[in-house]
């Protein structure tokens, strides 16, 4: 009996092994970024034969769906009604709670159907992002999907990428593109550097110097450039580089981003980092002479209607809740030695000219604050002390951050050690030249934003590792699509 019972077992085993060979033809990829809970199944759900799909958000986020789903090689069948074989169907699951946030989704997939259950149109399109992953190409063609038990919601509120469009000019159809790259991956925050020594590239009506004058410079590669004259130009100047967005354009990029559950948050640098606008409204520099300076004057009161002014139309083309305003690298420099500053020092009684940048980022939150927004800065904010509604973004390390933090202030974790993707990722002989360093891939993604010195009762919803292209980025205008 004991030698029966034993083959009938490794007869049990040879059968399971063989089906689940049959069954197993895909291996379970990996997913980026990895979802809270991911169960292998047995078996896999051909794409083929006229799948059908059901739907059950209403039509915006249905068609986004769809559109999303294209990206496969597959004849969809619309579904009327859900339920049956051979289905992907996709439900909103609204108030349960065993979805977490908004964003959250259970994917299930098994030989029969696909089911999707998400929180929010955000949500379901999450989880179809999860799924365009899963999909492999089979040997004798087509595609399938391993079965699989995904549970998924954000870890971070905050999941962002930062392009710098000052240094070097990127096109609308560019930024979609860019735009679509960050959806598939669930990034949900595109922050624009606009502003810098490099090029004003956003229309304001008010200032037409700013696009006209500011928007363009003699050189294209942002090194010799900066190393040379630092000149600016008009765009028909023989040799001009540059460009700029017109908010017909920002309309349209915030729109294309809307639709794809991705944020867009502007950057108007301030106090620092402003020699383009000097160059064309001197007034506004404690010189009062283009190309000397790269600070406004804080102890002008013209300098803040003109911030106030360019404010007032950012926020109507951008209703993201965050308004970005630099903070870093001031020079500060001019200040010590201007009679306005000093003025300006002795009226709000300041005793060092780092408050000056903290009086400046003060009443510009007061600002923002009165315009229903939020003051998002650099960790050089924090000098002179924080406004006291900002949130940081601390890129020298995560020193600032964790300052931020303990004060009372959300924090977005982005130290440049992890987050450039302007350093080198490979040997620098293979690869376009960088600003420095070596930083591949893999430790970007293995970087965990929440350090052993930060407290858990403190951690930020809205903190995140804000992967970005620099603040420096290439030195010439050769990005890849990411």
């Amino acid at each position: 009996m004991e030698i029966k019972n034993r083959y009938v077992q490794v007869y049990l085993f040879l059968w399971i092994m063989g089906m689940c060979m049959y069954a197993h033809p895909l291996k379970c990829q990996s997913v980026i970024p990895a979802p809270l809970k991911m169960e292998r199944g047995i078996g896999s759900f051909p794409l083929s034969g006229g799948v059908r799909l059901y739907t059950g958000f209403a039509e915006e986020d249905a068609a986004l769906l769809r559109n999303s789903l294209k990206a496969l090689p597959v004849d969809w069948k619309q579904a009327r009604k859900n339920g049956g074989r051979n289905i992907v169907s996709i439900e909103p699951a609204e108030g349960d709670p065993s979805l977490s946030s908004s964003e959250s989704y259970t994917l299930s997939v098994s030989p029969e159907r696909i089911k999707i259950r998400a929180a929010s149109g955000a949500g379901a399109f999450y989880a179809v992002q999860t799924l365009l992953q899963l999909a492999q190409p089979l040997p004798e063609g087509g595609y399938a999907v391993p079965s699989v038990e995904i549970e998924d919601a954000p870890r971070f509120a905050y999941r962002g990428f930062m392009l710098d469009v000052s240094r070097h000019f990127f096109t609308k159809e560019f930024v979609k593109k860019q735009i679509d790259a960050l959806a598939f991956y669930k990034i949900n925050r595109l922050h624009l550097h606009l502003t810098d020594a490099a090029g004003w590239r956003i229309e304001i009506k008010k200032y037409p110097l700013l696009t006209e004058r500011a928007a363009w410079r003699t050189e294209a590669n942002w090194k010799k450039w900066w190393n040379g004259d630092r000149r600016y130009a008009r765009f028909d100047d023989p040799g001009a580089y540059g460009g700029f967005y017109t908010q017909e354009d920002i309309r349209e990029i915030v729109e294309y981003a809307r639709r794809h559950h991705v944020t867009v948050i502007p950057e108007i640098e301030m106090p620092g980092h402003s020699e383009e606008v000097l160059a064309v409204y001197p007034q506004l520099s404690c010189a009062g002479k283009p190309y000397k300076n790269a600070d406004f004057c804080v102890g002008n009161e013209e300098t803040f209607t003109f911030l106030e002014d360019v404010l007032k139309e950012v926020i109507e083309l951008f209703p993201s809740e965050y308004i970005h305003v630099g903070g870093d690298e001031a020079g500060k420099a001019a200040w010590r030695t201007c009679p306005k500053c000093s003025r300006r020092m002795e009226e709000e009684h300041l005793s060092h000219v780092d408050e000056l940048q903290s009086y400046l980022i003060r009443r510009i939150e007061n600002f923002l604050h009165a315009n229903g927004r939020k003051l998002l800065g650099w960790d050089e904010i924090l000098e002179g002390g924080p406004a006291p509604r900002s949130t940081v973004m601390s890129w020298r390390g995560e020193k600032g951050g964790l300052e931020a933090v303990r004060a009372g202030h959300d924090a977005v974790m982005i130290p440049g050690a992890y987050c450039y993707f302007d350093s080198y990722q490979d040997a620098p002989y293979s690869q376009p030249e960088a600003i420095g360093g070596y930083l591949p891939l893999k430790k970007v993604y293995a970087y965990r934003p929440f350090p052993m010195t930060c407290l858990p009762d403190r951690r930020s919803g809205s903190g995140g590792c804000r992967l970005t292209s620099g603040r420096s980025t290439s030195l010439r205008p050769n990005m890849p699509s990411i």
